[in-house]
């Protein structure tokens, strides 16, 4: 393996905790497995893919016998399935894996956990997805999966060249009940990557912040890196346009949470001359893939989660397919998650050009709920009208909101009061992208409400 394509962690002091023992650092114990994790996600990355999907796949293997021998769920649905314990795990017998369903992992709650769970993986760590797709699921994580969620959080930076001793600013939404809902200061980055490394000052602000205060923060802060939800990133950026705001100090914007459209990344590499690194994933089971550092497409971590784009019959879908996301778990056998359905659809990607054995997805399309029905019984992804209206209309946020097979409410938030003529504008530009088949009615509105975990969805449909 080329050791001039790892990134550059052999270059980074480690932290030490001892005063004045800075080289060789005497690390934090909390640190070593995190780079033990980091050291082999390092060189996943560039093995060979078929040597790289052997490894993974018998760590299914040592999953699906661990959860067929010591989980209730598991014994009974591998056992249905006509799983065989005895024999080696291929292909044909993982695809006969069954689904696991959101519904299905809400019903049977303490029947997914272990009878048997090592001292080592306690104690557990209760996690809650946010219900936004009206089904909110509770699993446990163990104390053992936590390095290695901070080895893939510190890989992201490192694989993108970034500057630990810069600053990093988030715009983040803060729940009510928070103790700090305004600006707040750090001294550094905090866990894991500043107790691995010597890192810069952290700042923090509420997106629940008006916009153009916003703007005043991030203008007077000039981060090297700012987070925020890409809805908030796209009010952001008109302002700062007609501020003139050059942003001298940032090296990237980093978003999640949310799709990306690519109008935004294009906005960003247009006005700021910067791009946006974007990461994609779930409260279940934590980051299931990072963007490259050399195109616009994620790839999929899948040393942590492995994570299958699948057709609607089961089948693996090819490249430039659309299909839905499956995920397994592969660092909980106390509580498996295997073959998950997240409820999310992706597209598949060709191998990248970068040379990573990690497979490629192109986009993150979202849910069932952002997908439009024809009358005629259709389902699309919708061609998004954002950059048309807001050039044809002065507007800050729009929302569409599909509430009947023929009928679609466009929601606008305006600088200024809607005209008719405004009205008559957007139903033409929503007639051109997503057809004339529909009754469309538009209404200005004060405010667009996020939903549970402060995300924005353009589109969404009230039909499913």
């Amino acid at each position: 393996m080329p050791s001039n394509r790892h990134p550059p962690f052999n270059n980074l002091p480690l932290q030490s905790v001892v005063p004045h023992l800075k080289y060789p650092a005497l690390s934090d114990p909390r640190v070593l497995p995190i780079i033990a994790y980091l050291y082999q996600l390092e060189r996943a990355q560039w093995m060979d893919p078929s040597h790289h999907r052997g490894l993974v796949l018998s760590q299914l293997d040592e999953l699906l016998r661990t959860a067929f021998e010591k989980v209730p769920y598991y014994h009974e649905a591998l056992g249905a399935c006509g799983y065989d314990a005895t024999a080696p795990l291929d292909d044909g017998a993982w695809a006969r894996v069954p689904i696991l369903t959101r519904q299905a992992l809400q019903e049977n709650g303490m029947r997914l956990r272990s009878t048997d769970i090592p001292h080592e993986m306690q104690p557990f760590k209760q996690t809650k997805s946010s219900g936004s797709t009206g089904m909110p699921v509770e699993v446990f994580q163990p104390a053992t999966k936590s390095p290695m969620m901070y080895a893939t959080a510190a890989l992201e930076p490192l694989i993108h060249g970034a500057d630990f001793m810069g600053k990093t600013a988030s715009i983040r939404y803060m729940r009510s009940g928070e103790p700090q809902r305004e600006a707040a200061r750090a001294p550094d980055w905090g866990p894991p990557l500043s107790i691995m490394f010597p890192t810069g000052p952290a700042v923090t602000l509420s997106s629940e912040t008006d916009p153009e205060a916003q703007a005043d923060w991030v203008m007077k802060e000039d981060p090297a890196y700012l987070q925020m939800f890409p809805s908030n990133l796209e009010a952001l950026l008109p302002i700062l346009e007609a501020r003139g705001a050059e942003l001298p100090g940032l090296h990237y914007f980093r978003t999640m949470g949310e799709q990306l459209p690519d109008r935004i990344r294009e906005t960003v590499r247009s006005q700021l001359g910067r791009k946006i690194v974007d990461a994609y994933s779930t409260q279940e089971v934590g980051l299931i893939a990072m963007q490259c550092p050399e195109t616009d497409h994620y790839h999929l971590v899948q040393d942590m989660v492995f994570t299958e784009i699948l057709r609607d019959d089961g089948s693996p879908c090819d490249a430039g397919e659309i299909g839905r996301v499956v995920v397994t778990d592969l660092f909980n056998p106390a509580f498996p998650l295997i073959r998950y359905e997240v409820g999310d659809f992706a597209e598949m990607g060709a191998p990248c050009p970068c040379g990573r054995a990690w497979p490629v997805i192109t986009r993150v399309m979202g849910r069932v709920r952002n997908l439009i029905t024809y009358p005629d019984g259709r389902r699309e992804w919708p061609s998004s009208p954002g950059k048309p209206i807001s050039s044809a209309v002065p507007m800050t946020q729009y929302q569409i909101v599909q509430s009947a097979p023929d009928r679609l409410h466009v929601k606008l938030v305006m600088k200024r009061p809607l005209t008719e003529d405004d009205r008559a504008s957007v139903t033409a530009i929503v007639h051109e992208r997503l057809g004339e088949v529909f009754k469309v009615s538009v209404e200005e509105v004060e405010t667009i409400p996020r939903g549970a975990s402060g995300k924005y969805e353009e589109f969404k449909s009230e039909l499913v």
